[in-house]
Formats: C-alpha cells, sequence, structure tokens
C-alpha cells in the first residue's frame, strides 16, 4: 500500500464521502453515468469526475456490501423493540373420531376412537417497546 499524503481527518472525510456515494448508488439503483452527470452539475471538474469514475468502477462489486453493512449499523444502533424472551411448546394433540364443537345433544361424545395425532408448535414472544 502506498503511503498517503491525506492527514488522518481529510482521509477520514474522503472516505465518508466515497462511502456514501457506494451507498446511495446501491440504494437509488443509480448507474453510473448518473452521478458522474449529478457531480458535473455540482460544478466539478470534469477531469475529477472521470477519475473517479474509474475508480468507482473498480469499486463497483463493493457497493452491494458496503450498503449492507450501512443498514446492519442502522438497525443495530435504532431503538426497536427489543426481545426479552421467547418461548417455545412442541405439543402432540390427539384427533378423535367424535366432533369437538359444539357437542351434539342427541348423539353421546365418548372421545374414545383415536383417529391420530396433530402436531403443533406454539410460539410465545415478548419484545420491550419504548412507545
Amino acid at each position: 500500500m502506498a503511503a498517503s499524503t491525506l492527514l488522518p481527518e481529510q482521509f477520514t472525510e474522503s472516505a465518508d464521502v466515497l462511502k456514501y456515494i457506494l451507498e446511495s448508488w446501491y440504494m437509488y439503483g443509480l448507474q453510473l453515468p448518473e452521478i458522474q452527470r449529478d457531480l458535473l452539475l455540482l460544478n466539478c471538474p470534469r477531469e475529477r469526475i472521470e477519475r473517479l469514475g474509474s475508480l468507482l468502477e473498480r469499486l463497483r462489486p463493493a457497493r452491494d456490501r458496503v450498503y449492507r453493512d450501512y443498514m446492519r449499523f442502522d438497525h443495530e444502533n435504532a431503538v426497536l423493540p427489543t426481545l426479552e424472551d421467547i418461548n417455545v411448546v412442541c405439543d402432540l394433540r390427539p384427533v378423535f373420531e367424535d366432533t369437538v364443537y359444539p357437542i351434539p345433544e342427541a348423539l353421546p361424545v365418548r372421545h374414545t376412537k383415536l383417529l391420530g395425532y396433530s402436531y403443533m408448535v406454539l410460539m410465545e414472544v415478548f419484545t420491550e417497546d419504548f412507545g
């Protein structure tokens, strides 16, 4: 890696701008010529726009990863409901030949002939919401 003539603050500012361009490029589904046109409208010199265009072309594969990291950071640091507890119960329920509801008055209901089983997973989720 070549030594940079940038001061640490200058490097951070430059990297932040490049990160913002990569995030926006993905987020808004932009094409490279659209980004270059916008920079031209902001009165950036044409030779710098061309240099940035060639850099962005080389960074195109990293664009998606930069956006995912941006979204992960937002979700990890946002005030979203916090998951407090999860309770899971696996249940095996019998299925009988007789009806369950409503119980017929004319027929005797005994629930003695087993037809099979019904498998269930019951889940209870508790979250903490600050709202």
